[in-house]
């Protein structure tokens, strides 16, 4: 019998437990972790479920499960990797990608706060180790092995992310291998996620580019830079609010806006003191809008103090959306500041945090604010 701790959405303990296999109450979490294990010629591992298995019986994924009672998320990464494929790991060695909250989707109770783990080891599994046997076989595999399975739909569907994550960079050998690079966080609840790529109900906005369930396979060469948004987080902005707290969504009513979610028209402060300070704003619009997508180096547009006004676009060629936090109740306008930046990696567009009057939100606490939204795309929270 297993049991769970349970939490609220900003990964809160309640002191409560649960017995797997129960209803989870809503609103309430249990944490999962996916664990990905990297040698040094670049490969990752991935085991294929025992043909008994009641879900998925023979499809591959990377190991994983749900932690214990009274076990953090890193150590119970390490107990489902020996458990599964006899490979001891050191918690000191994992490095967390990303996290995903994910609800009820498509009627389908989840309620589970997911950490993707990666290791970088050289241990050949052994399950004559294994103390379970979930798990037939298993190997490392490049990852364009990877994505020809997810293609196959021969893994997991929950696994759908990879294709995106690697795309995004997130698993480039420059992100690891000991080096934490700026932006990047090392414990549970220090970056933003998503598991599974466009799940059911994840086409949320038009021109969106990502359509539910599906994948994508590219090169390294095809690969985005890594994201870098130290040249918008500070920024003091306005806008609008065209989705106020309580309203629903236009186009999925089951979507209901627990905050004030709108769009940016004006970036009012850069921050800094020197006048030459840029903002990357993307590449230049032919109708001189513009545009923070953030995909390209060029196009940067000199701020220093004054501002900038205008229809400043999103990567999806539309306005630039946020959450605004801190505001009681619901309005139509807002102005504060960008504190952090949801990344998605399967869609166009990011999404700005912005927080009014001064407040100061956690990590934790941002996740738990826009996952009623995010849980249905893959993503990482930069700050």
């Amino acid at each position: 019998m297993e049991i769970w701790d349970l939490y609220t959405k900003y990964r809160e303990p309640t002191g409560r437990t649960h017995i797997r296999g129960q209803v989870i109450e809503e609103e309430l979490f249990h944490i999962t972790v996916h664990v990905w294990i990297r040698n040094s010629r670049g490969e990752y591992l991935m085991s294929q479920r025992a043909s008994d298995r009641p879900f998925y019986p023979c499809l591959w994924e990377c190991p994983g499960g749900s932690v214990l009672a009274g076990e953090t998320s890193i150590c119970g990464a390490v107990r489902e990797v020996k458990e599964e494929v006899g490979i001891d790991l050191s918690p000191e060695n994992g490095r967390l990608l990303f996290t995903k909250i994910r609800g009820v989707i498509d009627g389908v109770p989840y309620h589970d706060i997911k950490d993707i783990w990666l290791f970088d080891c050289d241990s050949e599994a052994d399950l004559s180790r294994a103390s379970t046997a979930e798990v037939s076989r298993c190997r490392f595999m490049k990852p364009d092995e990877i994505e020809k399975l997810i293609e196959a739909g021969e893994c997991v569907p929950v696994l759908r992310y990879f294709s995106f994550v690697w795309k995004d960079g997130l698993l480039d050998s420059d992100c690891f291998g000991g080096i934490i690079k700026k932006n990047e966080a090392a414990e549970p609840g220090d970056t933003a996620g998503v598991s599974g790529a466009a799940e059911p109900g994840g086409t949320v906005r038009e021109n969106e580019a990502v359509e539910p369930g599906s994948t994508v396979s590219v090169s390294s060469a095809d690969r985005r830079k890594k994201a870098n948004y130290g040249n918008i987080i500070g920024k003091t902005v306005s806008g609008r609010i065209d989705r106020p707290t309580g309203s629903r969504h236009p186009r999925h009513p089951e979507i209901l806006y627990p905050v004030n979610y709108g769009y940016v028209e004006e970036i009012l402060s850069c921050g800094g003191d020197s006048p030459e300070e840029e903002v990357s704003c993307g590449s230049d619009s032919p109708e001189g809008k513009v545009t923070c997508g953030g995909d390209s180096p060029e196009g940067k547009v000199s701020c220093g103090s004054d501002s900038l006004k205008g229809k400043i676009l999103g990567g999806d060629g539309e306005e630039q959306d946020v959450y605004v936090l801190g505001m009681s109740g619901s309005a139509k306008r807002f102005t504060g500041r960008v504190t952090a930046v949801y990344h998605r990696f399967d869609d166009a567009e990011d999404k700005w945090i912005v927080t009014a009057d001064g407040q100061d939100f956690t990590n934790d606490q941002i996740l738990g604010e826009i996952y009623f939204q995010e849980q249905y795309f893959n993503g990482k929270l930069y700050r």
